[in-house]
Order: structure tokens, then sequence, then C-alpha cells
């Protein structure tokens, strides 16, 4: 995935991320994260017992459940970034409450964000 903030997130801002998404239960893990000269940052992560094998690495997909809990935890820091196809955190609160009407996954990892970004 790929994050676009400027110089906003930062390497330790991801790995917090991830942790805190595990201290909520979730199995992500992060397997690669490169931060580029301006500020992009490259992000792979994987699980250790998802269902799902990664698209072209090795190693289980960790599931979009998961992978909430770490952008809404990244979009609490910067509402502005541009994180994997959401762009801005607005975009993503739409998209998630989308996916969510047709699919039913939880979306409780909104809570992670400030109360006028998920009332969007």
């Amino acid at each position: 995935m790929r994050i676009k903030t400027g110089t906003t997130l930062t390497h330790s801002d991801v790995v917090q991320a991830a942790k805190a998404a595990r201290e909520q239960g979730h199995d992500i893990w992060i397997d690669e994260l490169l931060v580029g000269k301006r500020g992009a940052i490259t992000l792979y992560c994987n699980s250790h017992t998802g269902r799902r094998a990664c698209n072209g690495r090795e190693g289980r997909a960790a599931s979009w459940t998961a992978w909430g809990w770490l952008i809404a935890d990244l979009f609490a820091k910067d509402p502005e970034a541009h994180i994997g196809f959401y762009k801005g955190v607005e975009d993503f609160v739409t998209q998630c409450r989308q996916m969510a009407q047709y699919n039913g996954p939880s979306t409780d990892f909104l809570t992670r964000l400030p109360r006028a970004s998920v009332a969007a």
C-alpha cells in the first residue's frame, strides 16, 4: 500500500498504527516498510492466520478490518493523507460505510477518527 503524506506521517507512526491494530485483537504484521526521500511510504502487511494469500507476495493477507484499524489510526494523525486508494479521511469513511452496507464487515475502526470525520 502506498501512503502519500508529505512529511506528516513517519515510519514510527506506521509501526505504531500496526501495533494499535494488534492491540484491538487484529492479526496484522508489517512485512516491509519503506520511506522515500520525499516522505512517501510503501507498506506491505501480512497475517499469521489469514485465510487468503497475499497478492504477489508470500504469506497470508491481513483482513479488511485489520487494515481498517491501521488506516484509521493513520488518518487520525493526517486526515489529508492519500492512503492506498483512499483520498483523505472523508473518502475512507464513505468507502468503508459503502463496503459495510453490502458485505457486513465491522467498521468499528471508524471510532479511531475525530467526530467531524466520521460525521461526513
